[in-house]
C-alpha cells in the first residue's frame, strides 16, 4: 500500500502534467516489478507467518499469491498507461539530473511527424545549458513539479534568444 499511496499523492497535485502522470504510473510498475524480482514479502506477512506457526508450504504460496497480486496491479496500471503512450516522448519534461540528450530526440521526432521542425543543433546546444543548470540544483529541486521546474530554469536564462526550441 505504501508503493500506491506515494504515488496516489503525487498524481492528486493541481497542476501535474500528463508527463508527471506517466512517471509516477511507470514509477508504480517499476516498484512493482522490484517487488517481483527480489520476492518482496512486507516484514509484517513475515511476522504473521512466525505468530500464526504457517507451514513453509503455505508460506510458498502466499508468496506466489502476492506476487500474482504484484502482476495484477502491474496489468491493472498498463492498462491507464495505454491510451498516454502517443505522449511518452515527453516523459523528460520532468528534469533529472540524468537527463539524456536521446530522451528529447524522441519528442524530436514525434514532433516531425506531426509537421513541426526543429532545429536539431540548436536544440542541442540548448540541452547543454539545461544540463549545466540541472548539475547545480539539490534535490529539494527534483522534487518540484515540472511546471515549477521550467520556470526556474527559464527565469535564470539571460536571454529569450537563448532558449528558442523547447
Amino acid at each position: 500500500m505504501a508503493t500506491f499511496h506515494k504515488r496516489i499523492a503525487s498524481l492528486e497535485k493541481e497542476k501535474n502534467s500528463i508527463a508527471e502522470v506517466l512517471s509516477a504510473l511507470n514509477g508504480t510498475i517499476e516498484s512493482l516489478n522490484q517487488r517481483i524480482e527480489q520476492n518482496f514479502i512486507p516484514l509484517k506477512v513475515r511476522e504473521l507467518f512466525q505468530k500464526h506457526n504457517i507451514t513453509a508450504a503455505d508460506q510458498t504460496q502466499i508468496n506466489n499469491e502476492i506476487k500474482q497480486m504484484y502482476e495484477e496491479c502491474i496489468n491493472y496500471i498498463n492498462l491507464w498507461i495505454t491510451p498516454l503512450q502517443s505522449v511518452k516522448c515527453y516523459e523528460w519534461m520532468c528534469l533529472k539530473k540524468d537527463l539524456q540528450f536521446e530522451k528529447i530526440t524522441d519528442a524530436l521526432v514525434f514532433l516531425r511527424d506531426k509537421g513541426i521542425p526543429v532545429d536539431d543543433a540548436k536544440l542541442f546546444e540548448e540541452f547543454c545549458l539545461l544540463k549545466n543548470f540541472l548539475t547545480t540544483k539539490q534535490s529539494d529541486f527534483y522534487d518540484e513539479l515540472a511546471e515549477k521546474q521550467w520556470c526556474i530554469f527559464l527565469i535564470q536564462l539571460t536571454t529569450a534568444q537563448e532558449f528558442q526550441n523547447f
